[in-house]
Formats: C-alpha cells, sequence, structure tokens
C-alpha cells in the first residue's frame, strides 16, 4: 500500500462502516480494495478507496492522480 493508506486509516473506515452491506454487515477492508482491484481490472478504471478520485490501471498498476495511492 502506498503512504496514503496509512496517513488517514480512519476516514477509510468511516466510509467503510457508512457504506454496509445486507444483512447489517460491514464492508471490510479487504473487500473494499479487493473490489476496487476487480473494477480497474475488468474496466479499466474505479474510484481510489482512499479518496475517491478516478483512478487508472497503468502497467499493471491502478493509480490514483490525486492522493498517490496505487493498488496492484
Amino acid at each position: 500500500m502506498t503512504s496514503a493508506l496509512i496517513e488517514s486509516p480512519l476516514s477509510l473506515f468511516a466510509e467503510a462502516n457508512r457504506t454496509g452491506r445486507a444483512g447489517g454487515r460491514r464492508t471490510t477492508l479487504e473487500e473494499r480494495l479487493d473490489a476496487a482491484w476487480r473494477s480497474l481490472r475488468h474496466d479499466g478504471a474505479a474510484d481510489c478507496p482512499i479518496c475517491h478520485t478516478p483512478m487508472r490501471l497503468d502497467r499493471g498498476i491502478g493509480r490514483c492522480p490525486s492522493c498517490g495511492s496505487s493498488l496492484s
């Protein structure tokens, strides 16, 4: 992961707590990252799990132009 994940984990978990899932179960960090990665691999784009800016797939790595996060 990138330093953005380390610097702002509380905002990431707060967002996961708000979205929730059917049956009252909260979305886990692993599920959020996995969903973003699947979207990047399938569509070539996904919302950044940190800042929600559109990420793009670049040479097999998802990159966020706003906060600098990456998924690989």
